[in-house]
């Protein structure tokens, strides 16, 4: 993979505080919805509200934390899938967060029968005191017996979720924009909205591009994997989410340099770039970067992408 963009004199570039050193990060998704079919392509952000918690201000690409509605719908429906290409890191890297795994030191005593109490699993398998709030016991423990190919799914899920609550927009052209309640309970992606078919034609226009973990001494930290959609929906669409993002836009890749935007989204959108300049339209690499801090300095890893047997 070519990183003649030097990524890792941009990331390191910034000094960091060791505030909140020991916060764990989360499970996340994002996705990167590109329309190729007028030169220069378009990318799909948005503008995050200037009173966010995280990363306020600035734009982004839509996507969130993974929530255990992704992870239960993925287990109920990924046996139909058909899929090739859901490889992801190994179940145990993709819970632990690569080297951040010494926080989870107990994951094999883990008793997954333990009943949900918070402060009963979080002592159970290790996790500090500092652990987000919002880690839901019962997602931990869906996460601990989810196949690789399961957790793989939900990240899919979770950034198609994300994407939808967020803006408004669904990737299935037959399905119309905005026909799903976005306050609804069940998952927007679930039976009771979206055919099984619909889902995997999304599901297969798909790619995994990037995976970074937010460095610690920040309050939020997400471990998040970056897709990529072959958006073919209706030109320049543009709706509205659950006002997480205060507009959404579509750019070209130059205008998005020109944006408010984070290191990291310039890191990704440049491996987005070169993606599409090395690759057939929007074919699995068998590489895929993983971005982590380690003795105070962002480190570029390479992950070996794992085909659906």
């Amino acid at each position: 993979m070519d990183h003649s963009f030097d990524r890792l004199k941009l990331l390191n570039g910034k000094d960091r505080s060791d505030k909140h050193p020991l916060i764990h990060p989360r499970d996340a998704a994002s996705l990167l919805v590109i329309d190729r079919r007028q030169a220069p392509y378009k990318i799909l952000m948005g503008l995050r509200h200037q009173k966010s918690s995280f990363m306020p201000d600035v734009y982004v690409f839509p996507g969130g934390a993974l929530d255990l509605a992704d992870l239960t719908l993925a287990q109920s429906c990924l046996p139909q899938f058909a899929l090739t290409h859901l490889g992801a890191p190994s179940l145990q890297t993709s819970i632990l967060s690569g080297r951040d795994s010494h926080l989870l030191d107990t994951y094999e005593e883990i008793d997954l029968f333990t009943p949900n109490s918070k402060q009963g699993l979080k002592r159970l398998v290790g996790i500090p005191d500092n652990f987000p709030p919002s880690s839901d016991p019962a997602l931990l423990n869906a996460k601990f017996t989810s196949t690789q190919r399961e957790l793989g799914a939900g990240l899919i899920l979770c950034a198609l979720r994300e994407l939808y609550e967020e803006t408004g927009l669904h990737l299935e052209p037959s399905i119309l924009t905005n026909s799903i309640d976005i306050i609804s309970k069940t998952h927007p992606f679930s039976s009771e909205h979206v055919m099984l078919s619909q889902l995997i034609s999304i599901f297969e226009k798909i790619i995994f591009l990037s995976r970074a973990i937010t460095p610690p001494g920040i309050k939020q930290r997400f471990d998040t994997r970056f897709f990529l959609h072959d958006y073919k929906g209706p030109i320049g669409w543009t709706g509205n989410g659950d006002n997480e993002l205060v507009k959404t836009n579509w750019v070209s890749f130059e205008e998005a340099l020109s944006l408010k935007i984070h290191p990291m989204t310039r890191v990704i959108l440049e491996d987005a770039n070169e993606h599409l300049s090395s690759f057939s339209p929007f074919e699995q690499p068998d590489i895929v970067s993983f971005y982590q801090f380690s003795d105070k300095r962002f480190e570029i890893e390479s992950i070996q992408m794992e085909t659906a047997s």
